[in-house]
This record gives C-alpha cells, structure tokens and sequence, in this order.
C-alpha cells in the first residue's frame, strides 16, 4: 500500500476523535436565542437575573437552552452551576465552539476557587477520556474504521489471493490497531457509570435522607458517578448513590445535582 494512503487513514481517523479546543479568553454567545427572544432582550440589557428566570420558565431539553443558563450563571459570577450546565449543553450538541470556549471559562473559573482537583475527584483517567467522546462518536468511528479495514483487506485479497497475505498485510494491521481502541472505547462507554454535576453546594450523607449521617461536603460544580438511586425519607424526594472520590461512595439529593 502507498505510503500516501496511510495518511488518508490517519487523517480520518484524527478527525473522528480529535477535535481541536477552542480557547476561552472571552464568553461565547449563543447565535440564535430560538424561543428565548425575551430572555435574550434581558440578556442584552445586563438585567441577568431577569433573563435567568426567564429562561427557566421555558425549559427545553436541548444544548443550546443548557447553553444560555450557562452563560447567564457565568454573567452572574456563578461558576459551579454554570459549569453544570455548560457540561450538559456540551454533551447533548457535542463539539460546539461557543459551549466550549464558555465550558472551559466557568472550568478555569471554578478551578480558581476550589482548586483544579476538586472538580472531578471521582473520575478515573478511563473515565475521563470517556466523557469526552460521545457514544454517537464512538459508534461512527467504529463503522469507519471497520470499513477501512474490510476495504484494505478486499484490496489485498484481490491482489493477492491469499488469506495470509490478506491477514498480515502492514495497513490492514495498523487498522486493526484502531478498530481495537474502538471497540475499547465502546465497551467503556457500556460500562461507564453516568455523572452528574452538583447544581449547589450540598451535603453528602450516607443514606438516602436528611436525617442520615453527614459524610462530607460538595461544592457546586462538582463531578460525581451516578452508581443508583433512591427514594428519600419523604415521599417526593429522590436521592442519587454516588462515588464522590476514588473510594467514597455516599447519597445526595437528585434535585441538587445535573445529570449528563
């Protein structure tokens, strides 16, 4: 195989996983505040609070409303839920620059106030690589790279009219490479124990209830691992179990805390 068609196989798969970052030395704003016009009139005359309310007053379960509370919160000096929701408007329209550059602002923010290993002390190396590429992406470059292969070994095939020639060939084994980092990557995903984002700083207890003992604290913006939920003490209240550092596990309220 030409040296030439290497590149091309690595040039596709580099633009399936690595997607450049956007820097964060101002707010991006929405492009388009949709069904949020009033909101965006508030937004506009610096009334933040006002465009706050708004805005939640008219949920809607996509990015670019997760988005517009995040840049409000930012607007607001409030870092931890705004990083909250920035998260989720990252997770649901993934690659955004705008949520990017915002996710990375109110991140470098928070960080600033707790301290860079306080935002995530839950997460392993595993699952942090995880977070960052989305099922959607995993699956696509697993299809990619599997027809990658399969064309590379009908090719070699087709020359040769040999399995073991086809098997061996240098190309068809350095696909091989990625194709196993995908299936990699997708059994993670599987496996992977969903997160959430504490929405306010809140206490963590080692039952599903306030009554029960208090077993730390958790500032808003927080990462942790979802690993169950429970109904509480009272009948309306839902509490989720949840791994708060590499080996504390303890419940908080899911009322407190942002699912991704």
């Amino acid at each position: 195989m030409h040296l030439s068609n290497y590149f091309v196989i690595i040039i596709l798969i580099k633009s399936v996983f690595f997607i450049p970052a956007a820097k964060c030395d101002s707010l991006g704003l929405a492009p388009n505040w949709g069904p949020w016009t009033e909101a965006k009139s508030l937004f506009d005359a610096q009334k933040y609070e006002d465009a706050l309310r708004m805005l939640q007053s008219q949920p809607r379960y996509e990015g670019a409303y997760y988005f517009n509370l995040g840049t409000v919160m930012l607007k607001l000096g409030r870092p931890g839920p705004a990083l909250a929701y920035l998260e989720k408007a990252n997770h649901l329209s993934g690659h955004d620059q705008d949520i990017q550059k915002n996710l990375e602002f109110a991140r470098t923010a928070l960080g600033r106030l707790i301290g860079d290993d306080k935002l995530d002390p839950a997460s392993s190396w595993s699952e942090n690589f995880s977070d960052r590429i989305s099922l959607e992406e995993v699956r696509g470059a697993l299809g990619l790279v599997a027809m990658i292969l399969a064309f590379i070994w009908l090719r070699t095939y087709h020359t040769t009219r040999s399995l073991k020639k086809m098997l061996i060939q240098p190309a068809g084994l350095f696909v091989m490479t990625g194709l196993g980092i995908c299936i990699g990557l997708y059994l993670s995903h599987q496996l992977l124990e969903p997160a959430a984002i504490c929405l306010e700083r809140q206490a963590v207890r080692s039952g599903a209830g306030d009554r029960f003992l208090e077993l730390g604290q958790l500032d808003a913006g927080v990462k942790v691992r979802i690993i169950g939920s429970s109904r509480g003490t009272e009948p309306s209240d839902t509490w989720y179990q949840v791994r708060f550092s590499p080996s504390s596990i303890g419940w908080i309220k899911s009322t407190a805390a942002l699912s991704l």
